[in-house]
C-alpha cells in the first residue's frame, strides 16, 4: 500500500490520527472527526469541511488522505466556515491539490495572522471575514499558480496601504476584493489578470492595468477620485451591463485606450471608449466631445455622469441607448441631431435640470422611461413618432402635449405625474387614440384610460390605465363609469384631494399602489358583492370601504381587504 507523507504537524492532533505506520495518515470517511479535521468525501476527492473546535497553533493541510477502504483521496478544496470561529488558529500551510477555497472558509479566526497558499484557483468571497489579524502581510503563494481573488480578500492584504502591488498569478478578481475600508492611492494589477469584476476595487485612486487583461466591468471602480482610465490592448470585453442604481461613477476626466487595442479606441482623443466595429460610443465621461464618426450612443455609457452640464449629440447618430444619461443631474441642455430615431429606454431618467431639449422631425421611437423625470415644460412630438414607451413623459414639466397622427402605439403611464399638465390632444387622423375636451387620452381598441388632466372617467372606459390620473389635484370626489373592469397601477396615486371614490360592480381587479399617497381619501363606495383581487398597498390603509349588505364576511376574509374596517351599508 502507498505511504503518505504526515502533514498535520500538532501534538494535540496524535489521539485523532490513526497511523498505519509512522508517516501514513489514515481517514475514514465515515467518521466525523479525524486528526481535528472533517472531510467530505466524493468521486476521488475530499473536501475539508470542518474542524475540532480546539485545535490551536499551525495547521499544514494534508494533500491526500486514506479512506476507509484503502483508497488515496486528493484534498481538492476548503468549504465554506470549515475554519468558523477557530479562535486558537495562528498559520495555515494550504497544499498545491487544494484549488479552491470557499465564501468565509476562515471565518472569526481572529489569530491567524498566515497562510501558504501554492496552488489554489478559486477564492470565494471574504474567505477571511472577521480575521482581524490577518492584513495579508504574512501571505504567500507559489508565483507559479493562477488566483481567483474574491471579495474582501485584498482588504484583508492592503487595509492600511497606500501602494500595492497585487502578486502575480492572479487570472481573476471578483466582486468586493476591495473595500470602502481600504485606503490605497496606487494599485499595480500584474500581467496574467484576464478578467476584473464589478465593483472589485472601490477605493483605488490610481490604476496600472496589465497588457493581459480581456475582460473589465465598468463598475470595477468606484472611487470618486478615480479620474483617469487607460483601456490596455487585450480588452475585447468591457462589460457595461451590470450598472445598477447603486453604482457610484468615478469622476474621469480622461479616458483613453492603446492604440494597439483592435476591439476599442478613443478616437480623435475624445475621452471616450469607442467600440471600434460598431462605432458606437460604450464608455464616457464629463470631458467627453462625442466624435462625428460615431453612429450610437450606448447602453449606460454615461450612466450617472456628475459635472455634465450639456451635450451636443453630433448627426452621425442614429440612437442614444438605455439609460444612456440617466442620472445626469447636472446636465441642462441637450442637442439632439436630426438623424436621430430612436430614444432607448430610460435614456435622459431624471435628468430633472434639463430646461431645453430639442426632439428631432426624424425621431420614430421613443422608448420606456427614455425621458421620466426631465424638467422641460415644452416639448413638441414630432411628425414622424410611431411609439412612445411606458412612462416615457412621467414627471415631466410639460404643461401640454399633442400626439401626432402617426403614433401607433402608447405604454401606460406614458403620461403620469406630470403635474403642470393642463391640455391633452391628439392631431386629427390618428386612427388609434383620441381626446376628449382636451382633457383625456383614450387607446380606442381597449377602451383604456391612459391619462387624464380632468376630474371625471369618460364614459364608455373599460380600464383606467397605469398612473392614468397620478398627482391630479382637480379630483375630490369621483364617481367611476360602470363597465369599469380594472383599475390600474397607481391610477390615481397621489391625488391629494380625493376624499370620496365609488367603484362599480363591474370593476373585478384594483392594483397596486391605485389610491396610495391618497391621504385625504375617506369613503371608497364599492358596489361589487366579489371582493376584488387588490395588494398589500392598494389603499396603503386610507378610506373605508363600504360594500353590499350581506357582504361584509366576505370582504373582511379577503386577503388585503381584511386590514379595513369594512361596513356594509350600500
Amino acid at each position: 500500500m502507498r505511504k503518505l507523507s504526515l502533514f498535520i504537524i500538532l501534538p494535540l492532533f496524535a489521539s485523532y490520527v490513526n497511523a498505519m505506520s509512522q508517516d501514513t495518515v489514515v481517514f475514514d470517511i465515515f467518521s466525523q472527526n479525524i486528526g481535528g479535521l472533517r472531510y467530505l468525501v466524493h468521486e476521488g476527492c475530499a473536501s475539508l469541511v470542518g474542524t475540532d473546535s480546539t485545535l490551536s497553533g499551525s495547521i499544514t493541510i494534508p494533500s491526500e488522505i486514506l479512506s476507509k477502504d484503502g483508497q488515496i483521496v486528493t484534498v481538492t478544496s476548503i468549504e465554506s466556515r470549515a475554519f468558523n470561529h477557530l479562535n486558537g488558529l495562528v498559520k495555515v500551510v494550504v497544499p498545491t491539490t487544494v484549488s479552491r477555497i470557499e465564501n468565509e472558509a476562515f471565518n472569526g479566526c481572529v489569530n491567524l495572522d498566515s497562510i501558504i497558499v501554492e496552488g489554489v484557483v478559486s477564492m470565494g468571497n471574504n474567505p477571511f471575514h472577521n480575521c482581524d489579524k490577518f492584513n495579508g502581510n504574512n501571505y504567500s503563494r507559489s508565483m507559479r499558480s493562477e488566483v481567483i481573488i474574491g471579495g474582501n480578500f485584498l482588504k484583508r492584504m492592503i487595509l492600511f496601504q497606500k501602494v500595492y502591488h497585487i502578486p502575480s498569478g492572479v487570472h481573476t478578481i471578483f466582486s468586493n476584493a476591495l473595500t470602502d475600508e481600504c485606503s490605497i492611492d496606487t494599485l499595480y494589477v500584474p500581467d496574467g489578470v484576464r478578467e476584473i469584476r464589478g465593483k472589485s476595487l472601490r477605493v483605488v485612486r490610481k490604476v496600472f492595468l496589465p497588457e493581459s487583461l480581456e475582460t473589465l466591468y465598468a463598475t470595477a471602480f468606484t472611487s470618486p477620485t478615480l479620474t483617469s482610465l487607460e483601456l490596455p490592448s487585450g480588452v475585447n470585453n468591457l462589460v457595461i451591463q451590470d450598472l445598477d442604481r447603486s453604482y457610484v461613477r468615478p469622476e474621469f476626466k480622461r479616458m483613453s485606450v492603446s492604440v494597439e487595442n483592435p476591439y476599442y479606441d478613443s478616437r480623435n482623443n475624445c475621452n471616450a471608449i469607442i467600440d471600434t466595429k460598431t462605432n458606437t460610443l460604450v464608455l464616457g465621461c464629463s470631458t467627453t466631445v462625442i466624435p462625428g464618426t460615431v453612429t450610437s450612443i450606448g447602453d449606460m455609457s454615461f450612466y450617472n455622469c456628475r459635472n455634465m452640464v450639456s451635450i451636443n449629440i453630433p448627426e452621425s447618430v442614429r440612437s442614444v441607448g438605455c439609460y444612456a444619461y440617466s442620472g445626469c443631474r447636472e446636465l441642462q441642455n441637450v442637442s439632439l441631431p436630426q438623424s436621430l430615431d430612436s430614444i432607448k429606454s430610460g435614456a435622459f431618467e431624471g435628468c430633472w435640470n434639463i430646461t431645453t431639449m430639442n426632439i428631432p422631425e426624424s425621431l420614430v421611437s421613443l422608448g420606456d422611461n427614455a425621458l421620466n423625470g426631465v424638467g422641460i415644460s415644452r416639448i413638441t412630438l414630432p411628425s414622424n413618432l410611431r411609439e412612445i414607451g411606458r412612462y416615457a413623459l412621467s414627471g415631466t414639466g410639460v404643461e401640454r402635449i399633442e400626439i401626432p397622427s402617426g403614433v401607433i402605439k402608447i405604454g401606460q403611464g406614458a403620461l403620469s405625474g406630470c403635474r403642470q399638465l393642463k391640455s391633452i390632444d391628439v392631431e386629427k387622423g390618428n386612427r388609434c387614440y383620441k381626446s376628449q375636451k382636451h382633457e383625456s387620452l383614450v387607446e380606442i381598441s381597449t377602451k383604456t384610460l391612459i391619462a387624464s388632466v380632468g376630474n371625471r372617467v369618460p364614459s364608455k372606459i373599460e380600464v383606467i390605465g397605469d398612473g392614468a390620473f397620478m398627482f391630479n389635484s382637480n379630483i375630490t370626489d369621483l364617481e367611476v363609469p360602470a363597465g369599469v373592469l380594472r383599475i390600474g397601477e397607481g391610477a390615481f396615486q397621489g391625488c391629494g384631494n380625493l376624499r370620496n371614490i365609488s367603484i362599480p360592480a363591474s370593476t373585478t381587479q384594483i392594483c397596486d399602489l391605485a389610491f396610495a399617497l391618497c391621504r385625504n381619501l375617506t369613503n371608497v363606495v364599492n358596489y361589487s358583492k366579489t371582493p376584488q383581487k387588490i395588494c398589500p398597498d392598494t389603499f396603503a390603509e386610507y378610506g373605508t370601504p363600504h360594500v353590499p349588505t350581506g357582504c361584509r364576511q366576505a370582504y373582511q376574509s379577503a386577503e388585503y381587504w381584511n386590514r379595513f374596517n369594512i361596513v356594509d351599508d350600500l
